[in-house]
């Protein structure tokens, strides 16, 4: 019995050989490797003359002048990965922070502002997940309503513009300020 099973078994192994067509075997290739790379959202606009790419849970915004103004966050144009978003990286050359950029942004917790802000506008921050010390340049000068409303996690944040101007009391409202001498 098991001498006429190998029989049928060989057999069939042997028909099913025979009826791949000849080219077959060259179709085949060597099996390819998968990369397990970070995806790079890159070179969109978020500003007349500034620019957004989303890595590894960092949106850094490069470029020259004002991030846009958004009139709500889903107007923005990383609405649809926020939830990725963990770190906002601003580099120097940038000047403002974009109104409604990252409302609601629950899973943001730093936040780097370079030398060259001159200001964050309103309801930038507002209900973030920011936490610990925020860190404003010296030529920040306008801290826009509302700015960081709702950011619990915020534990102070250091104005080094003695003269900057906050607009409304809820734009730091909760927060411990520092103005270094």
């Amino acid at each position: 019995m098991k001498k006429l099973l190998a029989a049928v078994l060989s057999a069939a192994i042997c028909l099913t050989a025979s009826a791949l067509p000849t080219s077959a075997a060259a179709d085949i290739s060597e099996p390819s490797t998968i990369s397990l790379k970070t995806e790079i959202y890159d070179n969109d606009y978020c500003g007349p003359n500034a620019r957004w790419k989303l890595e590894g849970g960092t949106l850094t915004i490069y470029g020259n002048g004002n991030v846009t103004d958004w009139q709500k966050v889903n107007d923005t144009p990383w609405y649809e990965r926020m939830s990725e978003i963990h770190n906002v990286v601003l580099e120097e050359g940038i000047t403002s922070v974009g109104r409604a950029c990252f409302i609601n942004a629950k899973g943001l917790t730093s936040v780097y502002l370079p030398s060259t802000l001159t200001a964050i506008n309103a309801s930038a921050f507002e209900g973030s997940g920011l936490s610990g010390t925020v860190d404003i340049p010296a030529n920040t000068a306008t801290i826009g309503d509302k700015a960081f409303l709702g950011c619990g996690g915020i534990s102070e944040i250091i104005i080094r513009n003695g003269n900057c101007r906050i607009v409304g009391q809820e734009a730091v409202s909760g927060k411990t300020l520092v103005s270094p001498s």
